[in-house]
């Protein structure tokens, strides 16, 4: 049992921004089960349906367009804080059938991009969510992995070469050519296509989203951040 004192800490804005900020805790979220996302995911393997951001027609997003986006050092894509430009882009990155057809500078990229964030014909923040969904059911198969993403960090970069990597995995696990693999295969299935290959080069099972072992995982997580926080506050 905790004191009143203590509860009021653990109510107070700098405990709960520990718990924000903790990469476990976000990594073990990541993994809940979600229904939603997984039928979303399907739905990109499969190559079946249609995409919208609001009333803005998107493909899946590839390995090859999640690089470009890095090159561009998009914010959706790399750390830092978007701007309405870093979502013209990010949408009219998403809207295109094929970044091979884009035969302008990336200088002039911006320029054509502007007014994408108005295409959808709905709030900003609601536009953000959604792209930033599509983006999370990109690499949603790596959460059936033991350890999420290529390293063993529980908040990893996935930069642009390392999605041109996987590409290459897809390829050969696939039989599908690379250049494929890259512009047209989403990237969801390239992610699919990784998780299998590394289960069976690490011996180790494929995970199923089991939710009551996730909740206790993410309970004991936040017992052991709350007694730190309290040591620490004794100090």
């Amino acid at each position: 049992m905790y004191t009143p004192d203590e509860l009021a800490l653990l109510a107070g804005p700098e405990f709960n921004r520990i718990l924000a900020e903790d990469p476990v805790l976000t990594e073990l979220e990541s993994r809940k089960y979600n229904r939603a996302m997984d039928s979303h995911v399907l739905l990109e393997v499969m190559g079946v349906g249609t995409f919208r951001i609001g009333a803005l027609p998107v493909l899946p997003l590839t390995a090859a367009k999640w690089a470009f986006l890095w090159m561009l050092q998009s914010p959706f894509v790399c750390q830092g804080k978007a701007t309405a430009q870093d979502l013209d882009v990010l949408l009219y990155i998403l809207a295109c059938p094929d970044i091979r057809t884009l035969n302008i500078p990336l200088s002039d990229i911006p320029a054509a991009a502007s007014g994408y964030s108005a295409a959808p014909a709905q709030p900003i923040s609601e536009t953000v969510r959604d792209a930033q969904t599509l983006i999370m059911s990109a690499f949603h198969p790596l959460t059936l992995l033991p350890a999420a993403g290529p390293t063993s960090d529980a908040t990893p970069a996935y930069d642009g070469i390392w999605v041109t990597r996987i590409a290459g995995i897809a390829a050969r696990e696939s039989g599908h050519n690379y250049m494929f693999c890259l512009h047209d295969l989403s990237l969801s299935a390239c992610c699919a296509f990784y998780a299998n290959w590394r289960a069976r080069e690490d011996g180790k099972e494929l995970r199923p989203h089991n939710s009551a072992e996730t909740e206790s995982a993410i309970q004991q997580r936040i017992e052991e951040l709350t007694k730190q926080f309290l040591t620490d506050q004794d100090k």
